[in-house]
């Protein structure tokens, strides 16, 4: 980095010369002019703007490098107005049609790069502008039915990025666990599985995004599909178990008996803890490399000082992680919902019967069309056609 601008610039026009489309130039270019080394941040942004024609990732790493904001304060107070300071930016920023602009020139020729459509979908979030993306994305796809799972993939994409852009944990899982959110991904979800029905991980996600935020139907109807081929990189043994079992009982109550009442947040007469102690749809889960721990394991990370973070698996669902003198600890089954993550409903009180299984909490076939054994209702039958006292 010790060049002077002009052997830069030489070099530079040297390779233009010979291929305009060596994306590496550009990119040591742009790393030697930006603020930290030999440039400033107009002249950054103005050998961005000129090349990026040629390299459509050039401004978004010239804006990144306006964008961000440094911060010594690791805490979620401190990240918050971290991510509204990178916020105020973006919003003011000029730069961000033309960024659109480059990038989609690029994803339209290339739809199928991701990374490009991440850090896209990233700063529109910030400026409010995700469905400008996702909208892209479905013209893209009506264009070339190639590539019709496209705006599938992208909204998936777009739900993630949307969480990176909150600062507080709360708010990212109170975002993930919107209505809108949950039937658009799995929405997405079951469009991408039903496009190859032999993609036994996309009907495992599915199904395990279903056991997530207790969909007992749409987890029935995509384990009716897995069968016994289940995938260890999507969940673990111990949660397809459990969804398998799950999948026997009334779909409609998710074997409790109890109905919704309609009301916000009630499923089968229950809303989630307010404790917010860990449990499936607390959060994103993810796979890590843990020593004297299967890979199939699914962690929550909390994050500590710095890059440092905790982490529980799934065998803690249930227990409620708080801050013990400034470290996250497992303080034990939580002492709201006793580990179960929902409470009873505040307007119906979880006393309304389902209306499918009549409050059995069996399937319909055998719960027959009034609820009780089908059993029992036969021998009543019988005793009753017999005049035998029951």
């Amino acid at each position: 980095m010790d060049y002077s601008k002009d052997r830069m610039k030489g070099y530079l026009d040297k390779v233009v010369a010979l291929n305009s489309y060596r994306y590496q130039a550009y990119e040591a270019v742009l790393e030697y002019v930006k603020p930290k080394w030999h440039g400033t941040e107009e002249e950054m942004l103005a050998f961005a703007r000129q090349y990026d024609r040629f390299d459509p990732g050039l401004l978004s790493s010239a804006l990144q490098e306006v964008f961000w904001v440094y911060t010594d304060d690791t805490s979620e107070d401190g990240e918050a107005a971290r991510l509204q300071e990178v916020q105020r930016k973006v919003m003011a920023s000029k730069d961000m049609a033309l960024f659109e602009e480059s990038l989609f020139g690029y994803l339209k020729v290339h739809p199928e790069n991701m990374e490009y459509w991440k850090s896209l979908l990233y700063w529109d979030a910030l400026a409010g502008r995700e469905e400008v993306v996702l909208g892209k994305a479905r013209q893209f796809a009506q264009a070339n039915p190639e590539i019709k799972a496209l705006p599938d993939w992208v909204y998936l994409e777009m739900v993630r990025q949307s969480k990176l852009a909150l600062a507080r944990d709360l708010d990212r899982v109170d975002f993930g666990n919107r209505p809108e959110i949950v039937q658009g991904t799995k929405a997405a979800l079951l469009s991408i599985a039903e496009s190859d029905r032999v993609n036994w991980r996309a009907w495992n996600e599915l199904a395990f995004y279903c056991l997530k935020h207790r969909d007992t139907h749409g987890m029935k109807g995509a384990l009716d599909i897995v069968g016994d081929h289940w995938e260890g990189e999507v969940w673990p043994k111990t949660a397809f178990d459990e969804a398998v079992a799950l999948s026997k009982k009334c779909t409609a109550c998710g074997g409790t008996g109890l109905a919704s009442c309609g009301a916000p947040g009630c499923v089968n007469g229950t809303i989630r803890c307010p404790n917010h102690c860990l449990q499936w749809d607390e959060g994103d889960w993810i796979h890590m490399h843990e020593a004297g721990h299967p890979d199939t394991d699914i962690w929550r990370k909390y994050t500590t000082t710095g890059e440092g973070y905790l982490a529980w698996n799934q065998g803690h669902i249930g227990h409620k992680i708080d801050r013990v003198n400034g470290l996250w600890t497992d303080t034990g089954v939580c002492k709201v919902c006793g580990g179960s993550g929902r409470v009873p409903c505040p307007v119906c009180h979880g006393k309304g019967k389902c209306p499918t299984c009549h409050g059995t909490g069996l399937p319909p076939k055998v719960a027959g069309p009034h609820g009780g054994k089908p059993k029992t209702r036969r021998i009543n039958q019988a005793r009753k056609a017999a005049k035998v006292p029951a």
